[in-house]
């Protein structure tokens, strides 16, 4: 390859040049120049032949074994068609698939039924959809100020009254988000001047609208593109999908600005009627044609070419706040009802439904004035009542630490979404952030309005260095946010005037541009620095999303652990794009990562960490779509699940108990009061409120919120199972332990805190039980989830919940519980009844005791006379920490031990070898056997036990009255069934051990303290 442009050839000959390179010169001498050929390959004969030959056989075919020797020819050939065991061909997989039509592939996944690979396809499809829109859109903004013949992507006019730029790619529509001039002096969003900032609110609106009209049509006649915005240097981008529709297939609404108004489809007509009345939107006539439309007069719908209904222009479906209220200094309204909107959750409290087309000139009606009126209503309810419910409500919560800052990110986060619920804007956050009164709620409010003020100037910026350099470099973007950091950072007098002062060009002055009304009579001061009542890691956190700034890991954990890290432009890696889409995406992936999820929760082999890695991703997934559609029913539920999921598998009862406690007020604010008394959501709320009642006596000794939190879990179960008594099956099995098959008993060693949660909610329903009235249809439910339990591990009644739990709650918790196949019970006063509905449980297989009590009979002889006669399938026996049992205990008994199979006796000091020897005739199956911790067992009885019984387990711990007649025995009789040996801190010398690790060939495991060789492979 000539890579510079120069050329060579032979000006005599063409015939000696051979640009092949295929033959070979042999000869030792130089070439003649008439021969010269550069690519020609030369080489020379060794005069010695035996030297040639030693190179040659540095590697000989004897030392390769059966290894094949593969050329560097085969070798490069071999990656043309590589295959990979295990890796299925790319070839054959849906990666291979070109997309060339987004819409008609969305559409086909969103035909199918409801299913986790329909949601797994929907969440693939609009992630690559998001992916391409980004990566394309980045070029288009980069490359802004290029002459159209050297774009990469090229301008196309498809026309538009709000446009823009123009592009398509890819079967990706993408527009730039920037005003226009309407008319001679008019902007459509900035009056008498430009105002891009306006206009990208309204490309949010996009959003909202679509995300709002696609979850009422839930699929049905009217479907939506695929779409999304990005945010790159300043500038917005919006991307959809190509539809099959143009101007000649629109059959209601308008694609002329209102002088053509189309109504024209009856089955079109009747379902915008009954969306908008989902949304409490009122129909109204619009345009020059009067014609009576729900929603705004330019929306769109077409019937496209593939038969299919298709609606595109959303950003005004809701209507517009009445701007005099809030801004009533005005007198004259102006073009803030383009991008001023009101939340669709405050739309849904109107009494009367409302004109999308309010105070604007689409609207055509007689009744224009009526339909202004209602707006004007709404938009007072919003300001004096709402506003004042969110500031009063968060006043009269208790101050709370919300540390360390990344909690306090999701606080933040929470709390809009809460305000968002209740249909406030959040560009009213500065008005509430003003009238707080509880510090560490004003703290993080005023926190998230400085955040939001500086990504207004940073993109202003940012859009600003584009402009002026016209070229898509990284450096300037970085040096600004670098800048930005320092001016949130750096305590310099600099620094501190601007966040001080109310002058113009100080943060003060631009905050109010922002976020009208946001500064207190404190925050006003001009002395006051206002980052004084603010989290600067929070702002530093939030920005760092809002803008897709990149920092180095090691930097942001120092940032986060010091008090006096100033982030710098060397910590930046990237500068990215920020890329926003609607709700469905977030809610596909979140649905399928919650859906495998579940699975794995009913697995009892899934590894724990594993799980929680879903778990996490899943939550963190829904809540995204949470923020944009905080009353949606269907997103909250899966979220509520998720949060359900995620607090019975982690150990930390302050974060469980935050968990519950977002999801109850999730619950309480975020869904309506005819949502809220469904069954699947009732039930799985109850088991929110048994778990916080559980906490509070179990964990924090919270009496009355325990009996308040039980009273409106009984209240909201009778409603729930009473409408559907199968509403909980989905949930129960997280909040009990349910399992599926046994594992090895625990008892004395701590279970990890979420297993001891569920055992102690177990015992928290029982007792709910025993204080309902027999006629509550919880009877008739509850005892077939608690009829599943086949293991408790460590049965134990912490002394706080002594008072509450008492014989009779007890006696029923095991009366309830018939199916117990294994139990073990720690620090329990056992009563007759206690021991009678104990030997109720038939199937029992394993039972272990530790540290109880039995004062009617302290040697427990007839507990286990009870036990052994009623529970014919018991294998294993587990005694440990009682010093009452004894000989005495197991007298006439004995036979009844033909069925243990694994028996551990662990610091019982009055069990002797009398006991043991007596048992040993009647150990037919077994073949575990673990003795502990005792002065009265010898080597009289271990030894002729190791004769006549063949273990595969045993442990001989801590028996000062053993020697190494042990390790004979064991040799002599034990060497080819035993497989895991234990024999810590007893009498043995070292040549015994040694001896004993030597000649037991079976040995897979041989724990001990002293110290031995190992023959063998050995677990130490």
């Amino acid at each position: 390859m000539d890579l510079y442009g120069i050329s060579y050839s032979s000006p005599e000959s063409q015939d000696p040049y051979n640009p092949t390179g295929s033959e070979h010169t042999t000869s030792s001498g130089a070439s003649t120049s008439s021969g010269y050929n550069p690519h020609t390959i030369v080489y020379s004969t060794s005069n010695s032949e035996s030297e040639t030959e030693n190179v040659r056989n540095i590697y000989s075919l004897e030392t390769d074994g059966n290894a094949p020797f593969i050329s560097e020819e085969e070798q490069e050939n071999s990656w043309s068609d590589l295959f990979v065991c295990g890796l299925k061909n790319i070839e054959d997989s849906d990666l291979s698939k070109e997309i060339t039509h987004w819409n008609e592939l969305f559409q086909q996944i969103l035909d199918m039924d409801e299913s986790e690979e329909r949601s797994k396809k929907l969440a693939t499809i609009a992630n690559d959809f998001v992916y391409c829109a980004d990566t394309f859109g980045k070029i288009i903004i980069s490359e802004l100020y290029l002459p159209v013949e050297k774009k990469t992507i090229k301008p196309v006019d498809i026309g538009g009254v709000a446009g823009g730029l123009k592009f398509k790619i890819q079967d990706i529509m993408f527009k730039f988000v920037i005003d226009t001039e309407i008319r001679e002096g008019v902007w459509m969003y900035g009056d008498n001047k430009r105002a891009d900032g306006f206009a990208q609110k309204s490309a949010n609106h996009e959003i909202k609208g679509l995300n709002h009209f696609m979850e009422a049509s839930n699929c049905g006649l009217i479907r939506f593109p695929l779409m999304a915005i990005i945010d790159y240097r300043g500038y917005r981008l919006l991307a959809i999908s190509q539809l099959p529709i143009d101007k000649t297939t629109i059959v209601y609404g308008s694609c002329d600005a209102g002088k053509t108004v189309h109504n024209s489809d009856p089955l079109i007509s009747q379902e915008m009627e009954r969306i908008s009345k989902i949304l409490n939107l009122r129909g109204h006539t619009v345009g020059l044609s009067q014609t009576f439309i729900y929603g705004p007069g330019d929306i769109e719908v077409h019937k496209g070419t593939d038969g299919r209904y298709y609606m595109i222009d959303f950003a005004r479906i809701f209507p517009p706040e009445y701007p005099l209220v809030f801004q009533n200094q005005k007198e004259t309204i102006g073009r803030e009802i383009f991008y001023q909107m009101l939340r669709p959750e405050l739309v849904k409290k109107s009494k009367e439904p409302l004109s999308s087309d309010a105070f604007s000139g689409w609207q055509t009606s007689l009744f224009e004035e009526g339909l202004n009126r209602d707006v004007v209503r709404a938009t007072k309810l919003l300001h004096t009542e709402l506003i004042k419910l969110a500031v009063d409500t968060l006043n009269a919560s208790e101050e709370i630490d919300y540390s360390p800052s990344t909690h306090k990110v999701f606080e933040v986060l929470e709390l809009i979404n809460t305000m968002r619920a209740l249909g406030i804007n959040t560009r009213y956050l500065g008005v509430i952030a003003s009238q707080l009164t509880i510090r560490s709620l004003k703290e993080l409010c005023m926190s998230e309005v400085v955040a939001r003020v500086m990504k207004r100037i940073i993109r202003y910026k940012l859009r600003r260095i584009m402009d002026i350099t016209r070229r898509p470099s990284e450096e300037p973007y970085k040096l600004l946010i670098a800048e930005a950091f320092s001016l949130i950072l750096k305590q310099q007098p600099e620094q501190i005037a601007f966040w001080s002062s109310t002058a113009k060009g100080s943060f003060k002055q631009i905050a109010l541009t922002v976020f009208p009304r946001c500064l207190s009579e404190t925050d006003s001061n001009p002395k006051y620095d206002l980052r004084q009542g603010i989290d600067l890691k929070v702002v530093l956190l939030r920005l760092n999303r809002m803008l897709n700034i990149k920092i180095a890991d090691s930097s942001m954990n120092q940032f986060l652990a010091s008090n006096d890290y100033i982030l710098g432009i060397q910590d930046i890696e990237l500068v990215g794009s920020t890329v926003k889409y609607p709700y469905i995406i977030d809610f596909a992936h979140g649905s399928h990562l919650l859906h495998h999820t579940k699975k794995l929760t009913r697995s009892q082999d899934t590894n724990h960490l594993e799980l929680e890695r879903w778990i996490n991703r899943s939550k963190d997934v829904l809540f995204e779509a949470v923020r944009q559609m905080p009353s949606s029913l269907k997103v909250i539920q899966k979220l509520l699940v998720s949060f359900h999921i995620k607090v019975s598998l982690i150990n930390d009862t302050m974060n469980v108990t935050r968990l519950l406690i977002i999801g109850v007020i999730l619950h309480g604010w975020s869904i309506s009061k005819e949502e809220q008394i469904r069954p699947s959501i009732l039930g799985l709320m109850a088991l929110y409120h048994l778990h916080l009642a559980t906490i509070y006596l179990f964990h924090s000794n919270h009496f009355d919120q325990f009996i308040n939190e039980l009273k409106v879990c009984r209240e909201q179960l009778e409603l729930a199972l009473d409408q559907d008594p199968n509403c909980i099956d989905e949930y129960i099995y997280l909040s009990l332990p349910i399992t599926t098959k046994l594992t090895e008993t625990v008892i004395d060693k701590q279970p990890q805190s979420f297993q001891k949660r569920k055992v102690h909610q177990l015992l928290t329903l029982n007792y709910l039980l025993s204080n309902t009235p027999p006629k509550s249809i919880i009877h008739k439910v509850l005892p077939k989830y608690l009829m599943q339990v086949i293991q408790i591990d460590n049965f134990e009644i912490l002394q706080n919940a002594e008072s509450l739990f008492g014989n009779y709650v007890i006696r029923n918790f095991f009366l309830n519980s018939l199916q117990l196949r294994s139990l073990s019970i720690r620090k329990l006063t056992f009563t007759k009844e206690i021991a009678d509905a104990i030997g109720h449980l038939s199937k029992l297989e394993s039972l272990g005791i530790s540290d109880v009590n039995y004062p009617e009979d302290p040697i427990f002889h007839s507990f286990f006379q009870i036990i052994f006669e009623q529970c014919h399938d018991l294998k294993s026996l587990t005694i440990s920490a009682n010093k009452y049992i004894s000989d005495a205990t197991f007298e006439n008994l004995y036979h009844h031990f033909k069925t243990i199979e694994c028996m551990t006796l662990n610091k019982t000091p009055c069990v002797t070898d009398i006991t043991i020897l007596n048992l040993m005739p009647h150990f037919e199956k077994l073949t575990h056997l673990s003795i502990s911790y005792s002065k009265e067992i010898s080597d009289n009885s271990i030894c002729l036990l190791l004769q006549n019984v063949k273990f595969e387990k045993l442990s001989l711990d801590h028996l000062p009255l053993v020697s190494d007649k042990i390790t004979t025995s064991l040799i002599d009789y034990q060497v080819s069934t035993l497989e895991h040996l234990s024999l810590t801190n007893c009498d043995f010398t070292k040549d015994s051990i040694d001896n004993l690790s030597r000649s037991l060939s079976n040995l897979k495991i041989f724990e001990g303290k002293n110290v031995f060789t190992q023959p063998h492979t050995y677990k130490i």
